[in-house]
Parts: structure tokens; sequence; C-alpha cells
């Protein structure tokens, strides 16, 4: 060791133990006395008041515990604490030396010379006559610098000088250097095809400033963080189509475009290099042959190190689910420079063969641990798949009840010498908020104006009612139970819903729960309004990861009410009381069976997912039928170039005994047309009217759609969901049993809107069982609380305009 860097421990050691010397000499030592000394000349600061406010008080013992609170709560106050302890025969004496913050006196900007002092100083967020905080100040200069950056100032910088005045004053002065702007004008890509350009072009992040969504966004200006992934990955994307010495240089150059540059990434990708030979060592329980199916490159292929990587877990994950869960696989590889290749040896370190020991969790303040262990795939006393660790890790995160989720393997503490291959299972979670308050609001062109609030509780315990007055709220949450309170009134539809369920009914697998609910809805007859008081009972069972079986009972009873208009009490709306849809009480039950293998729950990209229903009323009540139903829908991606979904329903109502098709209640009919089904159509209106062109509904429905989306990810973050999209929808409605008369046109005599009087009050049209449509929209969240739905569609041959309605949106908003 030379005689510098002695120095430097000595130094370095003398520093940290003369900083925390007091911590060992002084703890548990009487206090004698406390002195505050503020050091300033006009600020009158109460002393007792600091003293009564401290944990640590004379005639007590010294805590250091106490001690480092006491200072982190003295430093949010004042600008500068001093503390000093000394050691007298009567014990200890603690001088503290506070310095009060200083108000600002002046704040001065050099340098600036495209934004204004006065724009500079809002990012700031200080202002002069303003106390001092280096919290704030340290804060508000980050947002300085990150606001240059942002206006696509690369190279600037931004200091400081504080200057200290009299009468507890400070002047700051911020000095910027500017340098030149970073908005890119174009990107280039030189030294390979156009085809790999095209490729790397689709995933890497620089790229040209575009005016309209720039100015929100960090694309667009020159960023070195994107430039140095931009890189990483370029060079990544050529190492793994194996060209191993890939190098890539950026350049900046000024463009011709004044006040801004371009930017190219000049790609050397060197030789390609392939595998010359695979070997392995270390394996013992299984053979070189058995392990090689999990590698996906051979003798002769391409070199790539994702592959290689790739390989390796497999081989990792192959001995894990047997049980074999400490094994670790590495891979060397070697370069035979006259051949241009490379040879790749797998190293195998086997583990002995475990068994599961207890589950232990940790970390659950509020979530029962039987909740968590619900979740568990892991069994004791069942061989290890550390698959089941990870799948584990997932459906905990899936309840949302956790912000972090870690499951491992770990030696016992006890009991290891009679179970010397047993590994307990620790689960570790870190809670979050698992309630919600929100208020919505929107407009659609199917449902009008429509507001509410909902209270939503993913992690509920009814029980904890009887801990409220010790607990409070939060005795209500922690037994994984589902609450959802929703209120919301609109001008065509009003609900009310209250909704529980449990996901473990008897310590099972048995979701259960009931349901409470109050409509009132006029979209289908706005001179009628249909209203509904419902409750239910339902279940389900996960039969496996994909499918469910579900059970529901409900009794509800449902009445047509004729609106009264208010200029005239004795006229009913064109609507004669006895004419109005069969009101009374529905009692039925249903079973249903859900198959789901989307890769998202909220916003899928591929898979399946369908429902068949079948449903029995009679159970007592006024009316009786069967429903069956099969809804389904598939989402096939095309990867980059979008998503195709396709979307295919069926239902039918079978009415018996006492109900017929015409006495079939308003809200258990189907009905058709508009946003949410053949979309070009006016809402409801294909299939069967009466003489004011109001929609009947029917009791068989059909529904085909497919759809064409592509996601535009330039708009994110601030749009969370951005696409366009591409639909063609088809569609038959009819009031007969298995569309019969799917076929039978419907010859009306439909009351004008605006008739004149020197003509006829109604025109003779033709309404058609069926509709097919074409159209183009968009889709947009805006910061995940503004959804927004806008498109246009034409339906095929419509021969009655006044079933069409070709623009359709729908504006919502959630807080």
């Amino acid at each position: 060791m030379n005689l510098r860097s002695l120095f430097s421990f000595t130094f370095l050691f003398v520093l940290l133990f003369s900083a925390k010397g007091y911590s060992l000499d002084y703890q548990n030592q009487m206090i004698n006395k406390i002195n505050i000394v503020v050091q300033s000349d006009t600020q009158d600061i109460d002393k007792q008041a600091i003293l009564n406010r401290l944990n640590t008080k004379a005639g007590h013992t010294f805590s250091q515990e106490e001690f480092d609170l006491d200072l982190k709560m003295l430093s949010q106050e004042f600008d500068k604490v001093d503390p000093k302890i000394y050691e007298e025969k009567d014990g200890l004496v603690i001088t503290l030396y506070l310095t009060p913050k200083p108000t600002i006196s002046e704040i001065d900007f050099v340098g600036n010379a495209l934004f204004k002092s006065r724009r500079l100083e809002k990012e700031l967020g200080l202002s002069k006559g303003t106390v001092f905080d280096r919290t704030e100040f340290n804060r508000g200069l980050k947002k300085l610098r990150e606001f240059y950056i942002k206006e696509g100032f690369f190279e600037s910088h931004v200091t400081y000088t504080l200057t200290p005045q009299e009468d507890d004053q400070i002047k700051i002065e911020i000095q910027i250097y500017e340098g030149r702007s970073g908005k890119i004008h174009s990107v280039k890509i030189e030294g390979i095809s156009k085809k790999e350009q095209s490729k790397i072009k689709s995933f890497t992040v620089t790229a040209p400033y575009f005016i309209l969504t720039s100015w929100f966004t960090t694309f667009g200006y020159l960023n070195e963080e994107h430039l140095e992934y931009d890189k990483a990955q370029i060079i990544e994307f050529f190492q793994n189509r194996g060209y191993a010495d890939t190098i890539v240089n950026v350049q900046i150059k000024d463009s011709t475009k004044p006040g801004q540059v371009d930017i190219i990434f000049d790609i050397n990708k060197g030789k390609k290099y392939t595998i010359q030979e695979i070997t392995f060592s270390g394996n013992q329980q299984y053979t070189q042959d058995q392990l090689r199916q999990f590698i996906d490159v051979k003798k002769g292929d391409i070199y790539s190190p994702e592959a290689l990587r790739r390989a390796a877990n497999k081989i990792k994950d192959f001995y894990g689910k047997r049980g074999y869960i400490d094994t670790n696989v590495f891979y060397e590889t070697h370069l035979v420079p006259e051949e241009n290749a490379y040879r790749v040896h797998f190293q195998v370190d086997e583990s002995d063969q475990y068994i599961i020991g207890l589950i232990r969790v940790i970390g659950n303040i509020r979530t029962k641990t039987s909740v968590i262990l619900h979740e568990s795939l892991l069994v004791p006393g069942e061989t290890f798949d550390s698959r089941k660790l990870k799948a584990t890790e997932r459906r905990l995160m899936a309840t949302n009840y956790f912000k972090r989720v870690n499951v491992y393997a770990k030696k016992p503490d006890t009991h290891q010498q009679k179970a010397p291959y047993v590994r307990d299972v620790y689960i570790e979670v870190e809670e979050t908020s698992t309630g919600a308050f929100n208020v919505f609001g929107g407009f659609s062109s199917t449902d009008d104006f429509f507001v509410g609030v909902e209270l939503t509780e993913r992690n509920f315990n009814y029980k904890g009612i009887g801990s409220l007055h010790r607990k409070g709220l939060r005795a209500f949450r922690g037994n994984g139970e589902y609450l959802h309170i929703r209120v919301a009134p609109g001008r065509k539809d009003t609900n009310y819903n209250f909704t529980w369920m449990t996901p473990y009914l008897g310590d099972t697998l048995w979701r259960f729960g009931f349901d409470l609910a109050r409509t009132e809805n006029n979209a289908y007859n706005e001179n009628v309004d249909i209203k509904t008081n419902s409750g239910s009972l339902f279940a389900s069972y996960p039969i496996n990861a994909f499918w469910t079986f579900g059970w529901r009972y409900t009794i509800e009873n449902t009445y047509n009410k004729a609106k009264i208009k208010k200029d005239n009490e004795q006229k009913q709306a064109g609507v004669q009381t006895d004419k109005l849809p069969p009101g009374g009480v529905i009692s039925s039950t249903g079973i249903n069976f859900n198959y789901d293998n989307t890769d998202n729950v909220q916003k899928p990209n591929r898979g399946f997912r369908s429902n068949l229903e079948a449903a029995y009323a009679g159970l007592g009540g006024d009316f009786e039928y069967t429903r069956l139903g099969y809804i389904n829908s598939y989402y096939i991606s095309l990867k980059k170039l979008g998503i195709i979904k396709t979307r295919f329903d069926v239902k039918v109502s079978l009415p018996f005994g006492k109900t017929n098709p015409e006495t079939m209640p308003s809200n258990k009919r189907f009905y058709m047309g508009g946003e949410n089904t053949v979309r070009g159509y006016r809402p409801y209106h294909i299939g069967k009217k009466d003489s004011d062109g109001n929609p009947l509904g029917g009791i068989s429905y059909a529904l085909g759609s497919i759809e064409y989306i592509y996601p535009i990810p330039f708009f994110y973050p601030i749009f969370e969901t951005f696409q366009f999209f591409a639909f063609f929808d088809a569609g038959a409605l009819t009031n007969t049993r298995w569309f019969k008369d799917v076929q039978t046109p419907q010859y009306l005599q439909i009351k004008k809107e605006n008739a004149q009087k020197d003509e006829s009050q109604y025109e003779a049209t033709i309404q058609r069982n069926w509709g097919l449509s074409v159209g183009v929209g968009i889709r947009l969240n805006l910061l995940n609380q503004f959804p927004f739905t806008f498109g246009y569609g034409y339906p095929i041959n419509e021969p009655y305009r006044g079933n069409v309605k070709n623009w359709f949106f729908s504006i919502g908003a959630q807080y």
C-alpha cells in the first residue's frame, strides 16, 4: 500500500468514526442540559417551543434514535442544523446551532437568450420574497434542466450561485448555457441495406421532430439516453444475426434547416459468424441428447447470443420443474478466427432434488395469509417445480392487491438435519391500495348524456365491521372479497348497482356473491320508461386456467310506465297504457361456461374468449321462456401490423306456456343497431318497429363482425390508447323462433317527424330484419382517464334512411 492510499484510508476512517462517535460514547448517559443557539439577528425564534417539541430532553437518558429524529425534524424547518455534544461531570450538554431559512431577495438569470426570465422563474418554482428551501430549490433546478432538454437544447448546462445577504436574505443567480437546439430534422442509417434500415427504424426511439406530438413527448428531440439505447439495440440486433463485431457510430450534424440537427447512425456489421460445435459438461442426471432438445441452434447455424441465453434458461427450467431448483447453467464461447465461427460449451452445475417444506408469507399487513395462500400453486411435501414459483408470483400480482411480489425458495432454519433436501417457500409481498372512488361521465350516440359515481374495493372484508371502532376503515380490508357500488343516472339509461363477491366460498375455489340493481331505460322508446328492480345470487368455479363454470339465479320485477308530457298532463306522449309492453315478475336461473386464453384481460392482442350460456325462466313469476346464447371474440396478432378481432354472437329466447313472442318483457328482448352492434345504424333500429317507428326488439339475435385494429404508439404516453380501426358488421334480429322470418321484410306506414300540413303524416317504409355495414374510426384514451371513440359507419343497401346514423361516438371521463 503506497503512502497516498494509506493517507486516504486513514482520513476516511477518522471521518466516519468521528461523525458517529457520540452514538457509542453517549448512549444511555444522562442529559444535563440542552442549549438552543439561533444564528440570526433579525428573526425572533421561540427557543422554548423548540425544546418542547424535541424527543431528546434534559433529565432523560440519551438515545441516538430519538436524537436522529430530532435532527431530521429540525432540518426540515431550518437551513442548517449543527449539533455539538459535550460531556461534563453532571451529564451531557447538547448545544444545537440553528440557522433559519433565509428569504429570497433576488433571482437573476444569466445567459438565457431564447426564454424570458419570467418563464424560467415559473419553471424553477421559486419567487422573490419567499422562504428559501434547499430541497425545493434542488427540485426546481432539476425541473429547469429538464425544461431545456425537453425544448431540444441537448448541450444546455444550468449552474447556480447562492450569495448570502444581510438580514437573513439570499440572492440566487442561475447561470445558463443554452447551446444548440436539439430538434431532430432527420435520422439517417448508413452502412446497411434498405431492408435492414426498415427493421431498425421499427424499434429505435430516436425520430424526427413532429410539431403535432413532439411538444408533449420527448420524441423528436435529441436525447443522449435515447441515442445510447438505440445504439445498444442496433448492436444487439446484428449480433443475434451473427455479426458479433458490429460497431455503431453516432454522428450529430447541424441540419440545413436552421435550429435543427441531423442524426446519422453509421453501422459496420463486420464478419458473419456461425456455430462450429456445441458441447456439455456437468450433466449427470440427463444426457446431452436430452438437453440438446432445448437448444434452438445447432452446428452450422448463425451465432446468436440471444438464442444461447434462451437455451441456458430452458435447460435451467427443465431441471427446476423436476425439483433441481438450485441448478445453474452457464455457457462459454470460444472464437475460431480462421473459420469465422464459435465453439459453444454449456456448463451444468446440478443441485440436489428438493421437496417443498413450509410456506411462509411476509409483508401482508392487511391481507390475510389465507387469501395469499389460496393463490399459491405450491403444496408442502410435493417435489419442487420452479415454474410454479413464477406462476404463483403472476397469480398474486394479477389480484391487484400488491405493488410487489417475490416468491423464492430458502434453506429451512429448523429441521435441516432431519430433512436435508427440503426448501421452504417464502412469499414476500408489498401491499398497494385496493380501493377506488371514481366520478365519471360521458356522452355517446347511443346512451346520450350520463354521469355517475362508483366505489370499488377489491380486497374487502365484511367481518371487519366488528373491529371498526378500533381499526377504522382499514378493518374492511384484507379478506379478498369484491365490493362494488355504482350510481349512474343518465338521460336515457339510469342504473344503480350493489355487488359483493367472495372468491373462496368455504375455503374452496368457488366464487359466490350477490347483486342488487335498479335500472330505468327509455332508450328503446322515448315515451316509455322500462323500470326494473332485481336481485341475483351467482357462483362460479375455475375448472382450469382457461375454463370457468358459472351459475346465476335472478328474480326481478319489471314494469313499463308511459312518460307524461309537462305541457299536457292528460295526454300521454302517444302511448296508451293498454298498449304498453307487458311487465311483471321474472324468476330465472341459468348456467354458463366461459373460456378465455387471451393475453390481456382488458386489452387483448391475441387469444380466444367465449361464453356459452343457457337460462330458464318459470320458477314462479309471470313469464316462461328459455334462453340460449353463444358469445365469442377471437383476437389475431399481426405483430407490428396490428390486430384482427372477429366476433360472432347468437342469442335466442324461446317463450312457452303463458308467454309468447309478443308478450316477452321489454327488458328481456334483444335489440340491434348502433355503436355496440351494427355500426352506421340508428341505435336499436334493426328489426321490427311500431307505427311510431319505435323499435320493438326481438327474440332471435345474431351478430358477426370483423375488425382490423392498428395501434399507434407514436402518441404514447399522453394517449394510453390510440387506435385506428376499420370494420365490417352484419346482424339479424327477428321476433320469431330461430330466425324464421329473417328474409321477410316488414312494410310499415311510419309517422313523419316534420310533416307539412298539405302532405300525409305517414310515409311507406320497408323494415328489414338484418343489416350490413362497413366503416372506420379511432379510439383513444387520454391519460388513461378520458376514453373517446369516434367513427363512421355506412349501411349497405339500407332501404329506409330513417334507420341510418352514420356517425357514432362516445366520450367519457373518470376522476
